[in-house]
Parts: C-alpha cells; sequence; structure tokens
C-alpha cells in the first residue's frame, strides 16, 4: 500500500476507471498494464519517471492480475467492461469472459517460458 503514495492521484484514478469500468487509460498506464515497461518509461512524463517503481509495485500489488499483463490481456479486458456495460449478459458475456481468461493464460504460459528459456541460457 505505500507504494500507492508515492502515485499521482489521477494515475491511481486511471487505473480505478480502467479495472472497475473499462476505460482506456493513457498511453503511459496501457504500457505499463500490458507489461512493457521500455515503452511505459518512454511514454512517462517527469511525474510518472519518478514514480515509476511506485507504479509498477501497485499494479503487481493492488491491481486485479486478472486484468493486466500483456497487450491481449487488456485488449481483452476492455472488450468485456465494454460488452458488460452495453447490457450483454449470459453466455454472450461468458465469452468475453471467457476470452480474457484465455488471454491472461497465454501471457503466463509465455511469462514461464521466457523465465525457462533464461535459465537455460537460450
Amino acid at each position: 500500500m505505500l507504494s500507492r503514495a508515492f502515485v499521482r492521484p489521477d494515475m491511481l484514478a486511471s487505473l480505478d476507471a480502467y479495472v472497475v469500468d473499462g476505460v482506456p487509460p493513457c498511453t503511459f498506464l496501457r504500457y505499463l498494464l500490458e507489461n512493457n515497461a521500455c515503452d511505459a518509461a518512454g511514454a512517462a512524463d517527469s511525474d510518472n519517471q519518478r514514480a515509476f517503481l511506485a507504479l509498477i509495485a501497485y499494479v503487481y500489488n493492488d491491481v486485479p492480475s486478472i486484468c493486466w499483463g500483456s497487450p491481449h490481456v487488456v485488449q481483452a479486458w476492455l472488450a468485456f467492461k465494454q460488452a458488460e456495460r452495453s447490457g450483454v449478459d449470459g453466455q454472450d458475456l461468458q465469452a468475453f469472459a471467457d476470452e480474457v481468461s484465455d488471454a491472461k493464460c497465454q501471457a503466463e504460459q509465455w511469462r514461464i517460458g521466457a523465465t525457462a528459456r533464461k535459465l537455460r541460457g537460450v
């Protein structure tokens, strides 16, 4: 929770709006949510550059893991929340939820594979 103290209130509000309502975040936060630290660092303004590690910690510790981790996960989350806001329900909404889950599984499989390759020195 300490990381929250170092993050600008507008960034916290944008992250909350993304999680709760599926509001697309700014470019900087989108890169961060997509697990793209290099592009996020490049897109950060001076305040967010200073708070960069706190923002990473906040996303990692406080943002539900189902809605961040890769570009596919972020896109699937935004589509799911859009469907939810549009009144889609039942099996149709479940299809969007399944897409989010599948995207998260793919991101995790890639991360695990990348870690294994790194450990093997490949």
